[in-house]
């Protein structure tokens, strides 16, 4: 779904895990009276297929003021096929301190990714042809059998402060007194540092390009320091400036280490910029933010981005509520350093390109309304992207120059009719060029289920759902580098997933169970 995708990183050899990344603005900050612990553990499945996931969560503020929260995650799954088995570790701390005259918040994230790499299977006739298919999926021959594996680590130290320069008297009724900031400087430290690495313990035919040292570990590491400092007028400065002002100024270094050859390649690189923001979060009908970013100084000169988005809320009768929102962005960046330089041992990648500057035009609108039964919500984009950069079908950096646009349309129904629901979400999105960026055309999920209490203290929920998209040539993945490519040989979809599940809720204990049908020719 095109437009549900995001970019939380600028590390190509991270993107294909942004869906699990917890990015600095994702994290969550508490607010609790007493500590607050949340403990959660799930398994499936026997032996070879064995997943587990324990998740741990604890939040507990020292006053008003101040607050603490850490963060444990683990999960690990064995996988259905030979060499499947993954792994993810993720553990932080982070903090906050609000006060009348100063304000900060500080975090740090540890996350790694672990995976055993196989290649795929070495034939799709043991999948598709009912009398090559083994009884137990391990069975399969794989493309790959020596030991290959690839690992992704990151760490980040983020700090933000924030000095109330300038404070509003407001008085709250005949007692209550509050101090509103309007005139504020702040100063923001982000520091991120990713490894990429894979390996194999001996040489196989599965790359076109094979190692010059078989047991050479590809590598590639990136860190990236970046601090701005800015002054804000806050909301409520003026009575006749209903909306905030926001400018500032930083430095961003950046330094790549990767291994070419088995000698290490270090390369670093500084850049200056500037930028300014104007938003309105306040009120009861009109909200809106709008920045603009450019770079001034160093490699990435020339390099700018512009986005705003605007919403409003209307209540109706009878506790209806209407909204529309719309959104728009245009970004014009040059290629990043590792699709110009990056060079592998096992797929040769780029070593030497020199791609033009990328522009990037998205724009985006919805409406949603509801009442008692009905929630309904409606959405459009549009996206034109000029020298659009992309993994061809060779797994390698490749610049497309004509523009490539992408239109897309959403639609949520979701019924309520005393215990019984029924929701649906449908997409259609199409690519202007489906050898570039292929998209499924329709894509459906249904959910129709029973809600309902049992013995006045256990919620119940029973019901069954399905997922649909027509085919596609959905996008190979390359185990070398953990990207995906484009690939044109094979469509996948066309067939649903159907499931039937029930799921207990008990205050704070939670059962769930769900059962899923595979359709042979879904499989296909």
């Amino acid at each position: 779904i095109w437009l549900d995708r995001i970019e939380d990183t600028d590390f190509p050899f991270a993107t294909p895990y942004d869906a699990y990344f917890i990015s600095p603005s994702e994290l969550p900050y508490f607010d609790t009276k007493t500590p607050f612990a949340s403990l959660n553990y799930q398994t499936f499945g026997f032996n070879q297929t064995k997943e587990d996931n324990f998740n741990a969560l604890f939040s507990v503020n020292a006053n008003k003021k101040f607050n603490i929260s850490a963060l444990v995650d683990y999960m690990r799954a064995m996988g259905m096929y030979t060499n499947q088995a993954t792994k993810q570790i993720k553990a932080g701390l982070w903090s906050y301190y609000h006060g009348k005259r100063y304000e900060a918040n500080a975090a740090y994230m540890y996350q790694q990714f672990f995976n055993e790499e196989n290649g795929g299977v070495s034939s799709h006739d043991y999948v598709t042809v009912d009398s090559m298919h083994p009884d137990n999926p391990v069975q399969i021959p794989v493309m790959l059998n020596n030991e290959a594996q690839s690992r992704l680590k990151s760490h980040y130290v983020f700090f933000n402060q924030k000095v109330h320069l300038a404070l509003k008297k407001v008085q709250l009724d005949s007692v209550r007194v509050e101090y509103k900031p309007i005139f504020s400087a702040f100063h923001t430290f982000n520091f991120q540092q990713f490894d990429k690495r894979y390996r194999e313990d001996s040489a196989s035919v599965f790359y076109k390009t094979p190692a010059v040292n078989p047991v050479t570990k590809d590598s590639a590491r990136q860190y990236s320091l970046r601090n701005h400092v800015g002054v804000s007028l806050d909301e409520g400065f003026s009575k006749y400036v209903p909306f905030s002002l926001v400018a500032y100024a930083g430095h961003e270094w950046l330094q790549y280490k990767y291994l070419e050859d088995s000698a290490t390649v270090k390369d670093h690189e500084n850049n200056l910029f500037i930028g300014a923001e104007i938003s309105k979060k306040t009120g009861e009908n009109l909200f809106f933010d709008a920045n603009a970013e450019v770079y001034v100084l160093g490699p990435s000169v020339g390099t700018f981005s512009i986005e705003g988005n605007v919403n409003t809320v209307f209540p109706l009768k009878g506790n209806n509520t209407i909204s529309f929102a719309a959104d728009a962005s245009f970004s014009n960046e040059y290629a990043n350093y590792w699709d110009e330089n990056y060079a592998s041992n096992y797929t040769g990648l780029c070593r030497s390109n020199s791609f033009d500057m990328i522009q990037k035009l998205h724009i985006g609108a919805n409406a949603s309304w509801q009442n008692k039964y009905v929630e309904l919500a409606v959405s459009a984009g549009f996206d034109n992207m000029n020298n659009l950069v992309y993994y061809g079908d060779d797994a390698t950096p490749t610049q497309y120059a004509p523009a490539v646009q992408i239109i897309s349309g959403r639609a949520d129904i979701n019924l309520n009719a005393w215990i019984f629901h029924l929701d649906n979400s449908m997409v259609y999105q199409q690519s202007s060029n489906t050898s570039v960026i292929d998209l499924p055309l329709f894509s459906t999920y249904n959910n129709l289920y029973v809600y309902f209490p049992l013995f006045k203290v256990l919620k119940t929920q029973i019901g069954v759902d399905c997922y649909y998209n027509t085919a596609y040539y959905a996008p190979k993945y390359m185990p070398a580098t953990g990207v995906f490519y484009t690939q044109h040989d094979t469509k996948v979809g066309n067939y649903p997933l159907l499931s039937a599940y029930i799921n207990f809720h008990l205050y704070t204990a939670r059962f769930f169970f769900k059962y899923y049908h595979f359709n042979e020719s879904f499989m296909n």
